[in-house]
């Protein structure tokens, strides 16, 4: 994995990461399991990120 060049396209790509793992847990919530391990796993994952 290179380096950002500046901020900004780090910056981007960490929305990038966050936006992919809200579509995860959004997935998650839509299956029929909504309390799965894995999904409290990664929406604490998440509120960690964007608190």
């Amino acid at each position: 994995m290179r380096p950002a060049p500046d901020n900004k396209e780090g910056l981007q790509g960490q929305l990038k990461t966050i936006r992919k793992r809200q579509t995860v847990i959004d997935w998650h919530m839509h299956e029929h399991e909504p309390y799965s391990p894995k999904l409290l796993m990664y929406q604490g994952i998440y509120r960690l990120e964007t608190a």
